[in-house]
């Protein structure tokens, strides 16, 4: 076996450290925007895309009613909350945002009013209408 130069001088070119950058830019590159589709576009069963501000709040509200972290001894269970809508003007928001990397992400916030306290939740959803873990949150206020 012998050793061609240009032959060696082909291999160094190919591994060269601007290459390597280029070629690991490119897979960083395909692996957001496949993990960006995968979680706006692809839902568990039972679950589906939202559609609009409205939607979004709705979508909360059913799973804020699912959700044992929105029921306790204070805050009341999730479906006296949910009733408590009825009766509160201006009731929800949602606002759509985009993460870093091009997730799209629903900020629900509810808020329902009964003659002793006022209730708060805030949540964020995944574009199927799951929540994520870390962004629910919950207050009580006195009246």
């Amino acid at each position: 076996m012998t050793n061609d130069p240009s032959k060696m001088a082909r291999i160094a070119n190919t591994f060269r450290p601007r290459n390597m950058v280029l070629l690991f830019g490119v897979l960083l590159a395909i692996w957001i925007a496949q993990f960006a589709y995968r979680n706006n576009n692809v839902c568990s069963p039972g679950d589906r895309i939202i559609q609009s501000d409205t939607d979004a709040i709705e979508v909360a509200k059913n799973k804020l009613v699912k959700d044992p972290f929105f029921s306790s001894q204070e805050f009341g269970s999730a479906s006296e909350f949910i009733d408590a809508f009825h009766q509160t003007s201006n009731c929800c928001q949602a606002v759509r945002r985009r993460t870093l990397f091009f997730v799209i992400v629903w900020d629900v916030f509810l808020v329902a009013e009964t003659p002793a306290k006022r209730l708060t939740a805030q949540m964020g959803l995944s574009n199927c209408g799951t929540i994520f873990a870390e962004t629910k949150f919950k207050a009580i206020e006195p009246r």
